[in-house]
């Protein structure tokens, strides 16, 4: 029998009230797929607004450490979490691919009317991309840590959903395996009950609509034109290598790559302060 997840929802509603206590407000979305929520706090300092999207079978929490450390610079700190994800509602309809870039859209769109740094990794990456690509003039810059949506083969797409179909804690710990470059004493505590948080609908729903179809044209990462960050750990062993190939290849020879040492697929969770310190550098290279 499966375990219930029952210490993650409980440790990210302390985590929430913890934001609060700091400043923090939960902010709702209207949008094509229900109410989207999100964390927002004033900063204490001069440079842009950054936003930070999470990645699949993540939240804002995820981005805390990285929101507090970069509070004391910007003006503005925002950590959207997409639907079905943190504290935003579960869609009533099939979420596709599609229906998640849609509603981060219409959330990102209502953010704010500064120009501001936008931040995404892994699915969340490939929904900054998707936004800069159809919002090229709302973004200063933009941060991607180890993005989805390259262009990849079949084998690809069905590794990284099979890896994401874990029904075991053993699975599971497999999976968690292949996120993190260290592996922290909690994860297996969250092994035991990751499984049933990846049966969710929200989450099958995406794995199984996802296609091709979704990745992004070589022509419309060319055409890219606010400053961009693309970071890619030598400890990404979720996604292939030839991932990063395909970006390299094809974003606009402005963008700065870079590959750090000791970092897996989600880089905010090894190097919380290099990330925070790389956003802030991106920030204060677009601060006007």
């Amino acid at each position: 029998m499966r375990a219930v997840a029952v210490l993650i929802p409980f440790a990210e509603k302390l985590a929430r009230r913890r934001l609060h206590s700091r400043g923090y407000e939960s902010r709702w979305f209207e949008t094509r797929a229900g109410k989207l929520h999100a964390y927002d706090a004033p900063g204490r300092g001069t440079l842009p607004p950054i936003v930070l999207v999470h990645g699949l079978v993540s939240s804002g929490i995820a981005f805390a450490p990285i929101m507090e450390r970069i509070r004391p610079y910007v003006k503005r700190v925002v950590g959207l979490e997409l639907p079905g994800h943190g504290f935003s509602e579960e869609p009533t309809q099939t979420l596709t691919p599609d229906l998640v870039f849609e509603a981060a859209t219409e959330a990102l769109d209502a953010i704010t009317g500064d120009p501001f740094v936008l931040v995404g990794n892994s699915m969340g990456g490939a929904v900054s991309l998707r936004y800069a690509i159809d919002r090229p003039k709302r973004p200063a810059a933009l941060a991607l840590f180890s993005p989805a949506g390259a262009k990849g083969t079949d084998a690809d797409l069905a590794d990284v959903t099979s890896a994401f179909a874990a029904k075991t804690p053993r699975e599971a710990r497999a999976l968690l395996r292949r996120i993190y470059h260290h592996q922290r004493w909690f994860l297996p505590l969250v092994a035991l009950e990751f499984p049933s948080l990846l049966a969710r609908k929200p989450i099958r729903d995406i794995l199984e609509t996802v296609t091709h179809d979704h990745s992004v044209k070589p022509e419309e990462l060319a055409a890219l034109a606010m400053p961009i960050l693309f970071v890619w750990g030598r400890s990404e062993r979720l996604l292939p290598r030839e991932h990063l190939a395909y970006f390299r290849e094809h974003l606009p020879k402005h963008a700065r790559i870079l590959e750090p040492d000791a970092v897996g697929h989600c880089p905010h969770f090894d190097d919380a302060k290099g990330v925070a310190e790389l956003i802030v550098d991106l920030a204060r290279e677009v601060a006007v």
